[in-house]
C-alpha cells in the first residue's frame, strides 16, 4: 500500500495530462500511487498516451474508465474508491505541483496530531492559454497571499483551499463521507466544510501548489470549471446544497464527531475577492454579512447545530442569496 493516493480526473486533455504526470513524476517523495479516472473520454486513446508519456510509472497507476461522463465528483468518488492509502489529494489533468509538495506535505501530516485532518499549502495561480497543443504561461500571483488561517469562520465565506494544494487523512472519508457527486461543482467545499467542524486544517506557509487556469477561449474540454462554468458555479450556490445537505456515504451505524471549532479566523483573515468571484458566487458570503458578525456564527456551531442551521441562527431570518462567495473547482 502507498502512502500517498493521488486522486487525478482527465476526459481528453492529453497537452495538460502530460503536464500533470510529469509534476508527479519530478517528486522528491515517491510513495505514492495514482488513480486516474477517465470520465468518458476515448480509452484506447489514454492508454496509448499514458504508456507513451509516463512509462516509468505505468504500474503505479490505475486507470478506471467511464464509458459516459459521470461528472467531477463522481470521478473523484471513482478515484478515492481505488486507493487504498494513508493519504489522499486530488491533482486534477491541468495542475501541477513543485517537486517538493508531496514530500513537505506528507512531513507535515505526520508530524501533526490525530486532531489536524489535512495539511494545506499556498498556490500560485497561472493564467495560461492554449493553441496548437503549446501552453504559454501569460502571468502567474500568489494566490490569497492574506490568508493567515483556516477555520469554520473565512471557510463559511470563501472556498479557500485549491484541491491540488490539500494533503488529507483517508480516513476522512470514512467518518464524514464522501464527495457528494450530484453538485457538478463545489463538491469540494461541501467537503471541506465537513471536515473543518471537526478537525483542524495546517496551512502551510511554502507556495507548493500550481492552479492553470486558461484566459482565452480555446478548445472547450480546456476550459476551468472556474473560468468557463461561471453560470454553472452559480446556481450551484444559489441552491445552498454545499452548506447545508448532510455527509453522504457515511459508514452505517458510525457516531458523528463531536464538533469544536477550530482556529477562528476573522474576515479580515481572507481576502478580499475579485471581481470575478464577486460576480460568480451566491449565498454564503451573504449570509454572513447579514448576520453582521461571524462571532454569532461560532456561537451557534458550539452549540452543535449544523452549519446551514448556524449561519440561519444568528442571521434572525435576514438572509440575503444577492452577494457572492468563492470556490476552486479547476
Amino acid at each position: 500500500m502507498a502512502k500517498v493516493g493521488i486522486v487525478m480526473r482527465t476526459r481528453d486533455r492529453p497537452a495538460t495530462l502530460a503536464r500533470a504526470l510529469h509534476s508527479v513524476q519530478a517528486q522528491g517523495f515517491g510513495d505514492w500511487r495514482i488513480a486516474l479516472v477517465n470520465d468518458g473520454g476515448d480509452g484506447a486513446a489514454l492508454e496509448a498516451y499514458v504508456d507513451r508519456e509516463a512509462p516509468g510509472i505505468r504500474e503505479r497507476l490505475e486507470i478506471t474508465h467511464h464509458a459516459e461522463p459521470r461528472g467531477r465528483w463522481a470521478a473523484a468518488k471513482a478515484g478515492v474508491r481505488a486507493l487504498d492509502c494513508a493519504y489522499l489529494v486530488l491533482l486534477d489533468d491541468d495542475d501541477s505541483w513543485s517537486p517538493r509538495f508531496l514530500e513537505t506535505a506528507a512531513s507535515a501530516l505526520d508530524a501533526a496530531g490525530p486532531g489536524i485532518g489535512g495539511v494545506c499549502c499556498r498556490v500560485v495561480e497561472i493564467f495560461e492559454t492554449i493553441g496548437n497543443g503549446a501552453i504559454v504561461t501569460r502571468r502567474q500571483t500568489p494566490y490569497n497571499p492574506e490568508l493567515t488561517a483556516i477555520g469554520i469562520a473565512n471557510m463559511a465565506q470563501y472556498n479557500l483551499i485549491v484541491p491540488n494544494s490539500f494533503l488529507y487523512r483517508s480516513t476522512l472519508h470514512d467518518e464524514l463521507g464522501l464527495y457528494d457527486e450530484t453538485l457538478p461543482v463545489l463538491g469540494d467545499w461541501d467537503f471541506y466544510l465537513r471536515v473543518i467542524r471537526h478537525h483542524d486544517i495546517r496551512l502551510l506557509e511554502e507556495a507548493l501548489a500550481f492552479w492553470h487556469k486558461r484566459l482565452a477561449a480555446g478548445p472547450d474540454s480546456y476550459a476551468n470549471s472556474v473560468t468557463g462554468g461561471v453560470k454553472l458555479h452559480h446556481e450551484t450556490a444559489a441552491r445552498r446544497e454545499a452548506v447545508s445537505r448532510p455527509a453522504p456515504g457515511a459508514i452505517a451505524g458510525r457516531q458523528p464527531a463531536r464538533p469544536r471549532i477550530s482556529r477562528f479566523s476573522s474576515p479580515a483573515a481572507s481576502r478580499r475577492p475579485t471581481r470575478r468571484e464577486r460576480r460568480s458566487w451566491a449565498t454564503a458570503r451573504g449570509r454572513l454579512a447579514a448576520a453582521g458578525s461571524t462571532m454569532r456564527i461560532s456561537a451557534k456551531l458550539r452549540t452543535g447545530l449544523p452549519l446551514s442551521r448556524a449561519i440561519s441562527a444568528a442571521c434572525s431570518g435576514s438572509l440575503s442569496t444577492n452577494s457572492r462567495v468563492t470556490g476552486s473547482d479547476a
